[in-house]
């Protein structure tokens, strides 16, 4: 029995090595597989750390891109709303410019139509005075009115001169309205007076103007003056005849 515990001490010591020797081995093979996989999760990490910052760098880059685009977009942008800014004020000028001249028309055609308006109503009461006096005339007209004149005045030869005598007068100037140029005469269309007829005034043997028939009666017309003659020469009484 003595003799065998020396052996079994012995074996169990191998016994405990190889045991130990087993443990050391497996944690040895266990740290190494621990590593590897460490190791290869660091270089996927690593990878993708450099694809992420690749994808930075192109994203960093397509930022510069934009933010390039975006300020000569900005400047072009600014650069047109201050030329849609300038031409909106020019525009505004022009028209506040024409507002102030329609004012100004409207008031200066207000003005006239005020005018006009007076001149209408002077007309009006002008032509009422005139038919009134034709009226009040044609009673007091000539019964038997002068033979109407030649067309021609009758030149008399007298030795060696010529005397042109006037024209035989078919009337006489019975009112005169110098503002407007108008005549109202002794004879009408009995004395062979029409419309638009020229006639000559004389006073005596000068003459003095010519005026155009408007209005004829039987025995009284209402007469012009012809613009190119002057209305203050003819007076009440002058004689007209045919020109």
């Amino acid at each position: 029995m003595e003799n065998k515990a020396p052996w079994i001490v012995t074996a169990i010591a191998l016994l405990l090595g190889g045991l130990l020797s087993f443990s050391f081995f497996s944690a040895k093979q266990n740290e190494q597989a621990l590593r590897l996989q460490k190791e290869v999760e660091l270089t996927a990490k690593v990878e993708e750390l450099s694809r992420k910052e690749t994808e930075l760098a192109e994203a960093l880059k397509e930022k510069k891109g934009i933010e390039d685009r975006l300020g000569k977009n900005t400047e072009l942008l600014e650069a047109t709303v201050k030329k849609y800014d300038e031409k909106i004020q020019a525009l505004t000028e022009e028209t506040r410019e024409l507002q102030k001249e329609i004012g100004s028309l409207q008031n200066e055609k207000t003005q006239k139509d005020k005018k006009i308006q007076e001149l209408m109503t002077k007309v009006q009461a002008l032509e009422a005075d005139k038919f009134d006096l034709i009226k009040k005339l044609k009673g007091d007209s000539p019964k038997n009115p002068p033979e109407p004149a030649a067309d021609k005045p009758e030149v008399v030869k007298l030795g060696e001169l010529l005397i042109q005598k006037p024209p035989q007068a078919v009337a006489e100037v019975v009112q005169v309205n110098k503002t407007y140029g108008f005549l109202v005469l002794s004879a009408g269309s009995k004395s062979g007076l029409t419309k638009d007829s020229v006639l000559t005034i004389f006073r005596g043997k000068k003459l003095i103007g010519k005026a155009i028939i408007e209005q004829t009666k039987e025995d009284v017309s209402a007469a012009l003056i012809l613009p190119e003659w002057t209305r203050e020469d003819v007076q009440i009484g002058d004689s007209v005849a045919k020109a």
